[in-house]
């Protein structure tokens, strides 16, 4: 492992880390706050008969954040679900081929919906797309959401790369 470790590809997943990280504060600071919207909401609706406009609308795209924020940094952890009680007995090469496989299909995946999303928020925009009860512009959600896809391909490829190389 230490003979790999000054590669282009640990580099990059050295820089995409700390991306990724940054993401999750993002997502963690709107974690907080969504919270204390929704703590005061329920004051205010319960103690002042004055709930906050358009507080579940707000939640739900700030929920939007929250998901989309933590995906490329579990990624770049490599902390993904996996199961291996199959996958173990494989030999080395199967294992290889299955990994490389599905890191390719994923890519592929990753990179259609990356793209859908900018597409959408681009289409917001020139729709003037807004949320219904605060007329919030909808585009720098889906944007958010398209950025943090966009970041998830690229570090599912240099993962890829690297198990590749580790292991050949």
């Amino acid at each position: 492992m230490e003979l790999y470790k000054n590669r282009p590809v640990f580099n990059a997943q050295k820089v995409l880390h700390k991306l990724s990280k940054g993401l999750v504060y993002v997502g963690m600071t709107t974690t907080i706050m969504m919270m204390l919207m929704v703590v005061t909401d329920v004051i205010m609706r319960f103690a002042f008969n004055k709930p906050i406009l358009g507080s579940v609308e707000v939640a739900s795209y700030m929920l939007s954040i929250i998901a989309f924020t933590a995906i490329p940094f579990v990624e770049s952890e490599e902390g993904h679900i996996v199961i291996p009680i199959v996958f173990d007995r494989f030999p080395k090469k199967i294992k290889v081929i299955i990994n490389t496989f599905s890191g390719i299909v994923g890519v592929a995946i990753l990179v259609a919906i990356a793209w859908a999303s900018f597409l959408l928020a681009t289409e917001y925009i020139g729709r003037g797309r807004t949320t219904q009860v605060l007329n919030i512009p909808i585009y720098p959600f889906v944007y958010v959401a398209a950025v943090c896809m966009s970041l998830y391909v690229i570090i599912l490829i240099v993962n890829t790369i690297k198990y590749i190389y580790q292991n050949r």
